[in-house]
């Protein structure tokens, strides 16, 4: 995500921090200028006690930074975190589950997008990765091709399935590309078939320009490759419209805006994508942001749209903010809702040892489906469990399509500390393996405090939306301290608003971004569990 515009409402902070948040933004931008080789300071500890199980081996994502030298997207007093790599999302090929391609933002400006977004690819199922060179990446961005429209470029997405004829695979890697005002943005996808060895031309689904009275955004996208129908994917997106006045990321006083779930589909595996539409089925005063949708295994193979909606106005942060899902049984033509799951009481993430704000997603949920039965899996974060102190993950299931859905169960086996700060999860995802039934759930939290944030999956193999379910947690990353990630202008410490998960079959293959040192801020990683 770029700027997360008017999701900062849903998670504002006291403003007693709002001047330990200015002076380590000023710090970490002195830290901006240094460069040096690249050192992961990582590590990987298996949890004794309940929550044991065995460690996993963890692999370096981003190799190098091939933006270096690059000197597009500068804007106005935005810095750039030099060598950070941030925000992954990764897929596995659905014929070959060894073959995998992680997406991820390369140097990241403080205000909003980076130089560009990149693939690398595994071939081994994650023990080992490779970055295409720059000439082979997608031209999102200028640093990846000066004729590209767009110095910027974020929310990198993948997925993967089969092409027209069902004889091969296709992956399709979508972004935006905007300017380094955020005046401009688009919604671009690229498509290969090599494996995410080299990439073809993006094709923008649209763009939009504001104008000095209207602040238009396309924002949060994510592409989605059908499982069942040959050459179809489906992107989607928040489209939003609010008063130029209102377009400041940290501005949470006024619900004069829209955010439209946008729709645009393929059925020849990329080649022409349809018109944009909105999918939303009224014209409330409604605002959607981190759409994604799932196919079901159902006869229909129903489209699941799952995101944040927000409704309602008056001064925010407001009580009409749920998590929700659009339904379409007819390949995207028509859709119903939206079907509520639940209402959000997300309050957002500070780091414990200062105080300072810590971007972290918020209330944008990830959705994963059981392709044997058709249940679907949703988690977010959520403050409701510790009388809104802190923010945990949860998880709610849906065993009939969509339209009814459990009451939400806390998932992060994060130990309970009087340091209220410690007990803070986030920035959670979820992916159902069919390979022994096994349902897997990533995030970080700061059991120990800021300077040794850790990453968890936890997994469990049955009635896991019960209060009474068995969760096995492994520790797959970390200690690192989360001061050396990039600062977001007025949103904090960050290291992207979602991970990536996905499985090798008997394994569950994840992606995320540690911090690492003030010379080299961030890495993508991978690691491995059974």
């Amino acid at each position: 995500m770029i700027g997360c515009l008017v999701h900062s409402s849903c998670c504002r902070l006291p403003d007693s921090r709002a001047a330990n948040t200015v002076f380590k933004e000023s710090a970490h931008v002195a830290k901006d200028a240094v460069h040096a080789p690249r050192i992961l300071s990582t590590g990987l500890i298996a949890l004794a006690g309940g929550a044991g199980a065995a460690s996993a081996s963890q692999q370096v994502v981003s190799p190098g930074d091939p933006f270096s030298s690059c000197g597009y997207g500068t804007f106005g007093s935005q810095t750039v975190a030099a060598d950070s790599e941030l925000e992954p999302r990764v897929a596995t090929d659905p014929v070959n589950k060894s073959d995998a391609i992680a997406v991820f933002q390369q140097d990241r400006w403080s205000g909003g997008g980076a130089k560009g977004v990149l693939a690398s690819t595994s071939s081994d199922g994650g023990a080992s990765w490779k970055e295409p060179m720059p000439s082979k990446q997608p031209a999102f961005s200028q640093c990846s091709d000066a004729s590209s429209p767009y110095p910027r470029a974020s929310d990198p997405w993948v997925s993967i399935g089969s092409n027209v004829d069902g004889t091969g695979t296709v992956a399709y890697f979508a972004a935006l590309g905007l300017n380094g005002a955020e005046t401009i943005s688009s919604v671009q996808v690229s498509t290969s078939t090599t494996d995410g060895n080299s990439w073809n031309t993006p094709k923008i689904l649209i763009t939009d320009n504001s104008t000095s009275s209207t602040f238009v955004l396309d924002d949060k996208e994510a592409v989605t490759a059908d499982p069942y129908r040959h050459g179809a994917a489906y992107v989607v997106w928040d489209r939003v419209a609010l008063p130029q006045s209102q377009s400041n990321p940290n501005s949470d006083r006024s619900f004069a805006f829209r955010g439209t779930p946008m729709l645009s589909m393929t059925s020849d595996a990329g080649a022409h994508w349809s018109t944009p539409r909105s999918i939303m089925p009224t014209n409330a005063n409604l605002f959607t942001i981190g759409n994604q949708i799932v196919v079901l295994p159902d006869a229909s193979h129903t489209l699941v749209d799952v995101f944040q909606l927000s409704q309602g106005s008056g001064i925010q942060p407001s009580d009409q903010n749920w998590e929700a899902v659009l339904i379409s049984k007819d390949g995207g033509a028509t859709w119903a809702g939206p079907f509520k799951i639940s209402k959000l009481d997300v309050i957002g993430v500070t780091n414990p040892d200062d105080g300072t704000k810590v971007r972290a997603g918020a209330g944008i949920p990830d959705i994963s489906v059981d392709p044997g039965t058709g249940n679907l899996f949703v988690v977010w974060m959520d403050a409701r469990f510790s009388a809104f102190h802190y923010d945990q993950i949860v998880l709610s299931e849906s065993t009939d399509g969509g339209t009814g859905w459990s009451n939400p169960v806390v998932v992060n086996q994060t130990p309970a500390s009087t340091t209220v700060g410690d007990n803070q999860a986030f920035t959670s995802v979820v992916h159902f393996r069919p390979s022994g039934g096994t349902l897997g759930v990533t995030y970080y939290d700061f059991r120990s405090g800021g300077s040794s944030t850790k990453f968890f999956i936890a997994e469990c193999t049955s009635s896991c939306s019960s209060p009474a379910a068995t969760w096995t947690e492994t520790q797959i990353g970390g200690p690192f301290a989360i001061e050396n990630a990039p600062f977001s202008t007025g949103r904090g410490w960050f290291l992207g608003d979602y991970t990536g998960l996905t499985d090798t079959v008997s394994k569950f293959l994840s992606v995320f971004g540690v911090a690492v040192t003030s010379a080299n801020p961030t890495d993508i990683v991978s690691a491995t569990s059974s």
